[in-house]
């Protein structure tokens, strides 16, 4: 999604066509979905680019509920920030949540 980040809103459109999603991951959230796991998104980028890049994937609609930069003041990874709003969004404490991330800022 740091891609799109760089985009403006007429290159979203061209760039969803070129959107790759990584390898198992609609598996992983379709398996963690059916095992009982309550799922959430937390992403850097603007809520455009989420948009933009979960229409093309076909687990998007398991998660509950979808946390973009915006929605946490612009305190993107590696804050927690992000995190913590989806924790909250699930109502279930932060202790008690898993994270499976994807970007190196996320893992700093």
């Amino acid at each position: 999604m740091a891609a799109l980040a760089q985009q403006g809103s007429s290159d979203r459109a061209a760039a969803r066509e070129n959107v790759r999603h990584m390898d198992g991951a609609a598996e992983l959230v379709r398996r963690l979905h059916e095992e009982g796991w309550r799922l959430a998104l937390a992403t850097s980028a603007p809520r455009e680019n989420m948009e933009c890049v979960l229409e093309r994937f076909p687990s998007a609609g398991l998660f509950e509920h979808k946390v973009d930069v915006g929605m946490v003041g612009d305190r993107g990874k590696p804050a927690p920030d992000l995190f913590l709003e989806a924790a909250a969004l699930l109502e279930v404490p932060p202790e008690r949540c898993v994270v499976i991330e994807d970007s190196v800022a996320g893992l700093e």
